[in-house]
């Protein structure tokens, strides 16, 4: 095989389209060259740059994008593995694109557009409760700014989780201990809504609050994070790292909530440069 067909696709369960792979291939080999070029003269270098990185990124995006249209609905244990891979592109010249799923839905959404007045009441008091738990420069790595409202279960980080059953009218002490036992059950397995509601049905959780932090939760997350990795060399060297949210529909499979399909229903709701360090 020749050409664009000597790029090497491993995905688990789903193959993609050639004609994405000629793409990355060409943004690939454009950047290469643009960035020779670009050696000659720092001035232009710089420029070249921005250039190709940008060009790789939309590269990236497009290429990773168009794969999870291409999945039809597809069982998620068939495209996931336990380290959250989901697909590994290996092109020419020892460079590499890693692309991870993992559960976008954990963290608290700080845009209210679409949320009822219980919810936003709720997301303030809990948006409140994070910022004096974690520290208002540490808010970032705990909130998103698009898709549900709801938290997965599977996902929500402790301080999160302890903030949203306070706003609720738990005690603190209580709330302490429930995000205890929900962290140890996640350690043994998948977690589900029934479970964690159980947890409130304890001294220190009003009655009164409790429909409120139930509603706030869900064992079924339609939001995705997609994290992308392009890798050079042998070594493995992290060259570029993105990410993005994007929404699927989802079906209801197996035992724990445990999530049957993946089927995108738009683009990226957000997406962002990592750093590679």
């Amino acid at each position: 095989m020749t050409g664009a067909g000597r790029q090497s696709v491993r995905a688990r369960g789903f193959a993609l389209p050639m004609v994405l792979l000629v793409a990355m291939v060409g943004t690939i080999a454009v950047s290469a060259m643009l960035t020779r070029y670009g050696s000659q003269n720092r001035s232009v270098h710089r420029h070249t740059q921005r250039y190709v990185e940008h060009h790789m990124q939309r590269g990236v995006q497009e290429v990773v994008g168009a794969w999870l249209e291409s999945m039809h609905d597809g069982p998620l244990a068939e495209v996931i593995g336990p380290d959250g891979l989901a697909l590994v592109v290996d092109f020419e010249g020892g460079r590499r694109m890693e692309v991870f799923l993992r559960d976008g839905q954990g963290r608290l959404l700080t845009r209210l557009d679409g949320a009822s007045a219980r919810e936003r009441q709720t997301i303030e008091a809990a948006l409140v409760e994070l910022a004096a738990t974690v520290g208002a420069g540490e808010m970032e790595g705990y909130t998103r700014s698009a898709g549900p409202v709801k938290l997965s279960v599977a996902a929500v980080p402790g301080p999160v989780l302890r903030a949203i059953l306070v706003s609720g009218g738990v005690s603190g002490r209580t709330a302490d201990r429930i995000v205890g036992e929900v962290v140890a059950r996640r350690e043994r397995g998948p977690i589900t809504y029934q479970e964690v509601f159980k947890l409130l049905d304890s001294p220190g959780s009003p009655v009164e609050g409790r429909a409120g932090i139930a509603a706030m939760l869900t064992d079924s997350p339609s939001l995705w994070l997609v994290e992308t990795r392009v890798v050079q060399g042998p070594r493995g060297r992290v060259v570029a790292r993105y990410a993005g949210l994007i929404e699927v529909e989802t079906r209801r499979g197996g035992r724990g909530g445990a999530q049957a399909s993946f089927k995108p229903t738009g683009p990226f709701l957000t997406w962002e440069v990592l750093d590679v360090d």
